[in-house]
């Protein structure tokens, strides 16, 4: 798909992938400058992406949980619909099929948090498989793609299922249930840990049972278990929730070192690299066989080892013993021997602490680096650090534990040396900038800053090269001109156009120069000063010199060719002005929180220019907000209204999607914690008393049946309730009352008195 570079306030740059909704770029939020990702669909004549993309949108806020990739309001922008979200540096899952089981197991942990989230809003992601879930700089999971999700009831049959990932319920189409990411889960842990998804290469359209899971090195018996329970319903022991999930997750560890090397099995797989086979299963004892006459070996050969090391070891003088001492990471210790000797023995917590604190520190420079744009600047330094960590994690992995601290000690202070050279980076990327902006090169221009902009995202200087690279392809033609008409010995032409580049880039040396020749060429021409003052007034903002000197030219040569565009010029100065001060005073709405007039600002924008792009995002930005504060006032002006069951649904999502709004928003904040008062005013019980005549069967609405009595104390909720009155040859009677927060204790009469006739 031939996609715009420029889409809304977005500029693409490059595809990363595609699915069956459209295709992923990678793109820059031109308001801000930062990167970020957007799915685009093009030609939406009917509408379905984009309602598909407000739906995701939708669900995706409903939780707000770090380990759910965020997401934005969906754009449109003629005839193309996009999604924008945030940029994952670290690829996705697939990366992680039947990596080390300490790295899966990180990432399902991320996952089914983040699912465990989702549940608790109400909402089913339906999609859980590797290409679903992305990875930050940092190894994070993240999860992606709500395009199956919906709501807990919703019609499954109308949201569709991915064909490995999917369970029965799923299939045939029931409703939305916890019970699709419960298999889902399942599905995915099957499929990093063991290289395939379940039942591959068939579909899980299979009925037959999913075949045992073989892992490609040894897990934990917890996992094993918790795994192909959660792809069979009726597995014992089988969690409920994902919330139970999380609980088994939490509590299984990887195998120690040493238990997993006892465990390590051959596996086999299919010629080419093809799925595992069931054929493994008929080889199996024979292998067994092999493995139990090794293992008798190994036990005689330890037994040798046992009964003469300590002969060999007798022989030592103690003289020739090495002087006990801790290892420079201090992970070991003195231990006596069997012949009272000591030997140099690692401490295995000290050793972890090391372990923990040397990877912790690599990861954690190495993320900040990768976030800086250090691939692109910090050299062999930087790459060699990368592998030094690649080695030491494959070290940990094998149980060299030592050799990896060591590693990862080295690569992170290689790490802190591409760290010390990020000023000069930054000034050489800088300095590039600025030499492309003199050769009129502005996408070599943008490049550069833009990799200062990473490397330091708050450097004033490279953010202005930066909004001087983006301005200078539009000017090119002029300063073209410009020079032409120099040549031409046209001065006043090439002043005018001269003038016309510095208005947008007042640093461009080749404008300054050139100006400062073409009025040289001016000679005592009182015309042409006149004309050139105007429009250096003009630039420099002082609108009234500008004018006086017009008027001046026009007095010289009332037919001037150049007094019409001077005139224009000044017109659409002031206009700009005018432009400038409502951009502004909206800018100070958004940030005094005023959405409703911000929004009916940027309306009024766009009716009168629809093209104008900073009044299409402003309205894309404050439109939610405005309607979300709008419904927090009603309900915090109106805490009654907490009553109704629908009611506070509502308001406990308001407050989900209040909570997700990043940076400071103290009225907001203010909005949602009187919201949460009146919630919890309103959670709090409030004595009431019925009075009856003990012969009057009672029953209270959303309670139940009181039977008869004479007087009866209940500790009800806020709300409005109706009691029911009923007795054998009398009429019926109804009593409606509300119980009001913190009042006094409400007393109702339910008693039948009219005789039926």
């Amino acid at each position: 798909m031939a996609a715009p570079r420029g889409f809304a306030h977005l500029t693409l740059l490059e595809p990363l992938g595609g699915g069956g909704e459209g295709q992923v770029w990678k793109a820059r939020d031109d308001r801000d400058g930062r990167p970020c990702a957007v799915k685009i669909v093009d030609h939406d004549a009917d509408g379905v992406a984009l309602a598909s993309f407000r739906r995701q949108h939708g669900l995706a806020q409903l939780a707000a949980h770090p380990g759910i990739l965020a997401i934005g309001p969906p754009l449109s922008d003629g005839g193309w619909v996009g999604l924008p979200m945030a940029l994952a540096t670290g690829g996705d899952a697939r990366g992680l099929r039947g990596a080390a089981p300490s790295r899966v197991l990180r990432s399902l942990k991320d996952v089914a948090a983040a699912v465990a989230a989702l549940h608790a809003a109400g909402v089913a992601h339906r999609d859980l498989k590797p290409g679903n879930v992305l990875l930050d700089a940092s190894g994070r999971a993240l999860l992606a793609d709500f395009g199956c999700a919906g709501r807990f009831g919703d019609d499954g049959a109308l949201l569709g299922h991915s064909p490995y990932s999917a369970g029965a319920a799923q299939r045939s189409g029931q409703p939305v249930s916890a019970e699709d990411d419960l298999h889902g889960f399942g599905a995915l842990a099957y499929e990093l840990l063991g290289g395939y998804p379940p039942r591959y290469p068939a579909s899980s359209e299979a009925a037959d049972p999913v075949p045992p899971l073989q892992p490609r090195h040894p897990i934990p018996d917890a996992l094993q278990h918790l795994v192909m329970s959660l792809l069979d319903p009726g597995a014992a022991g089988r969690p409920s929730s994902m919330a139970a999930v999380v609980e088994v997750l939490r509590s299984i560890q990887p195998l120690p070192v040493a238990a997993a090397a006892a465990r390590i099995r051959p596996l086999e797989e299919a010629e080419g690299g093809a799925a595992p086979s069931r054929a493994r299963a008929t080889r199996s004892g024979g292998r067994r066989i092999a493995l139990l006459l090794g293992g008798l070996a190994a036990i005689g050969l330890l037994g040798a080892v046992f009964l003469w090391l300590p002969r060999i070891a007798a022989g030592i003088s103690q003289g020739d013993r090495p002087a006990v001492a801790g290892t420079p990471d201090g992970t070991t210790r003195p231990a006596a021997s069997g012949d009272g000797a000591t030997a140099t023995v690692p401490d295995p917590a000290m050793q972890q602490r090391a372990l923990v604190e040397s990877r912790k520190s690599y990861e954690g420079t190495l993320a900040a680096l990768e976030a800086r744009a250090a691939g692109v600047w910090g050299g062999e330094g930087f790459a060699a650090a990368k592998a030094e960590g690649a080695a030491a994690a494959s070290a940990v992995e094998e149980g060299r534990i030592a050799r990896g601290i060591e590693l990862y000690r080295a690569a992170g202070e290689r790490l802190g040396s591409v760290a010390a050279r990020a000023d000069a980076a930054l000034e050489a990327q800088r300095g590039s900038g600025l030499r492309a902006l003199e050769a009129g090169q502005p996408d070599v221009a943008r490049q550069a800053f833009e990799i200062a902009l990473q490397i330091a995202p708050d450097d004033a200087a490279a953010r202005r090269g930066l909004e001087r690279a983006l301005k200078l392809g539009p000017l090119l033609p002029s300063l073209a001109a410009a020079e032409s008409a120099l040549l031409a010995e046209r001065p006043l032409e090439a002043v005018t156009l001269y003038e016309r580049v510095l208005r947008e880039d007042p640093a461009n040396a080749v404008a300054q120069a050139g100006l400062s020749r073409a009025r040289a060429a001016l000679g005592s021409d009182a015309y042409s000063r006149a004309v050139g003052e105007s429009l250096a007034a003009l630039r420099e903002g002082r609108t009234d010199a500008a004018r006086i000197a017009l008027e001046r030219a026009r007095a010289l040569r009332p037919g001037g060719a150049e007094l019409v565009a001077v005139d224009a010029q000044l017109s659409a100065s002031a206009a700009a002005r005018e432009f400038s001060a409502t951009r502004s005073s909206l800018a100070a709405l958004e940030s005094s929180e005023r959405w409703r007039e911000a929004l009916a600002g940027y309306e009024q924008l766009l009716a009168r220019d629809p093209t104008l792009e900073f009044a299409r995002a402003g309205r894309l930005r404050v439109a939610p907000r405005a309607e979300l504060a709008q419904r927090l006032d009603r309900l915090v002006a109106d805490p009654s209204r907490l009553t109704a069951p629908e009611v506070r649904r509502e308001a406990e999502g308001l407050l989900v999607r209040a909570d997700a709004v990043r940076g400071e928003a103290p009225m907001l904040r203010s909005q949602s914690a009187r919201l949460r008062d009146s919630l919890r005013l309103y959670d709090q019980p409030v004595p009431a008393v019925l009075e009856s005549d003990g012969l009057t069967v009672v029953s209270v609405q959303r309670v139940g049946s009181m039977g008869a009595f004479r007087r009866k104390e209940l500790r009800l909720k806020p709300g409005r309730y109706v009691a029911l009155g009923v007795r054998d040859g009398f009429r019926d009677v109804r009593r409606e009352f509300v119980v009001l927060p913190g009042g006094a204790p409400v007393v109702i009469d339910v008693r039948c008195t009219e005789a039926v006739s």
